[in-house]
């Protein structure tokens, strides 16, 4: 039996990303969504200019 410790999950012998790890990724892939939401609201649907920071907000989602 292997030894698991409260920061990492231990399966097949394999150290795993920790709870706060996935947390931290889902707050941050909730606020750019927010961002892109507060942007289509300011600028409307339509906007050059919102399309384009929508568009690099998603970029960013993508990457990070």
């Amino acid at each position: 039996m292997e030894h698991v410790d409260a920061t990492h999950d231990v399966v097949d012998g394999h150290v795993g990303p920790s709870y706060w790890t996935y947390l931290v990724v889902f707050l941050v892939l909730c606020g750019f969504t927010a961002i892109s939401f507060f942007v289509n609201f300011l600028l409307g649907i339509g906007s050059h200019t919102g399309m384009a920071i929508i568009m690099a907000v998603a970029v960013c989602k993508a990457t990070w």
